[in-house]
């Protein structure tokens, strides 16, 4: 077993029970480290930023790993009504800022590795303005991994085709005050235009399945997800997350 997957276990049972809600992120988890791992070879002391670090799994991972790690999640604790957190972050030394990016003081340029998963959907900014912001706190070099769910999805497609919507319930955007939902979901062509306009260079996407579920199999109502994944272990364009792997 790689390391990375142990430490991660590691990581979940450290910070258990408050992990168990973030269980069905770990199969993601893997991807990032294992595509980061093959980037940057190693983890041993690389300096590492987390946009969007929930918990903190991710982030106590590459610090088992040997990396130097921080973290930043704007709607952890007041918006998302998870009490204890701030003791477990003190329990296991992780230094996670509770900000937007935006307010937090990074200094520019001093990154080896910025990670975000599953963010930069969510926005209620311009995108552009967040993937300058990650830009300018990279060193020369460094390298940025971004996860995002894929919009080109056999499933989504069939939505389409069938009059539905492929976002979030609607009255989540249209009842609450401050949905939390995704406000634009993206293609492989299109994370990478914006990570050149950007000015960042050498961009790989990598698409990858994370969220399949054997009981899919056996239930009427699932059975366009079960073969929405069987299609796309075929045609990979069609998997359900984008992984972006892109250098300063």
């Amino acid at each position: 077993m790689e390391d990375f997957k142990i430490k991660l276990e590691k990581s979940y049972h450290d910070l258990s029970p408050l992990s168990k809600r973030w269980k069905k992120e770990e199969k993601e988890h893997l991807n990032t480290l294992s595509l980061f791992k093959e980037r940057m070879g190693s983890f041993e002391n690389k300096k590492i930023l987390e946009v969007g670090s929930g918990l903190g799994i991710l982030v106590h991972t590459l610090n088992l790993l040997g990396a130097k790690t921080s973290g930043i999640d704007k709607y952890i604790l007041e918006e998302w009504g998870i009490e204890g957190v701030e003791d477990l972050w003190q329990k296991f030394g992780l230094d996670i800022k509770v900000e937007d990016l935006f307010d937090c003081s990074l200094e520019e340029g001093t990154y080896d590795a910025i990670i975000s998963e599953n963010v930069i959907e969510h926005l209620g900014y311009s995108q552009k303005r967040f993937l300058e912001k990650i830009y300018k706190t990279l060193k020369p070099g460094g390298i940025l991994v971004l996860s995002t769910p894929n919009l080109a999805t056999f499933l989504k497609q069939a939505r389409f085709l069938f009059g539905k919507s492929v976002y979030w319930d609607f009255d989540d955007f249209f009842v609450n005050g401050q949905p939390y939902g995704h406000t634009r979901e993206f293609t492989a062509d299109e994370l990478k235009k914006m990570a050149k306009i950007v000015g960042f260079k050498d961009m790989e996407v990598h698409m990858h399945n994370t969220y399949f579920k054997k009981q899919w199999m056996f239930n009427f109502k699932k059975f366009p997800k079960f073969l929405s994944w069987l299609l796309s272990e075929i045609f990979q364009s069609r998997r359900d997350t984008l992984y972006l792997i892109t250098k300063k």
